[in-house]
């Protein structure tokens, strides 16, 4: 007996290779946007902080934490969102303000 399914699951490519689930990048894009919209001119902001801490603790795993940072960066570097990414000191972590 054989099971025959097809699965209706999308990905999107990121630009840094890595693939995300549309309805997990879209999650992203929606919190992200919501924290855009509260941006300050010259404030830098994580991913966390632009996406926001009810959105981050809904990540279960930090795996997805990074994807999610990564759907970020992609958003940002296709021009999504007027934002700038910049590299922080010696941090791994990108932090973003708007042009």
């Amino acid at each position: 007996m054989s099971t025959n399914y097809t699965s209706n699951i999308q990905f999107i490519k990121l630009l840094n290779g890595y693939f995300a689930e549309s309805d997990f990048y879209e999650k992203v894009r929606l919190a992200a946007a919501a924290g855009v919209q509260k941006a300050r001119p010259e404030v830098l902001y994580t991913a966390r902080s632009l996406c926001g801490e009810a959105f981050w603790f809904e990540l279960e795993t930090r795996k997805q934490r990074l994807l999610a940072g990564r759907c970020l960066s992609h958003m940002v570097a296709t021009k999504l969102f007027n934002l700038q990414r910049l590299k922080y000191k010696r941090s791994s972590t990108w932090r973003y303000r708007l042009k």
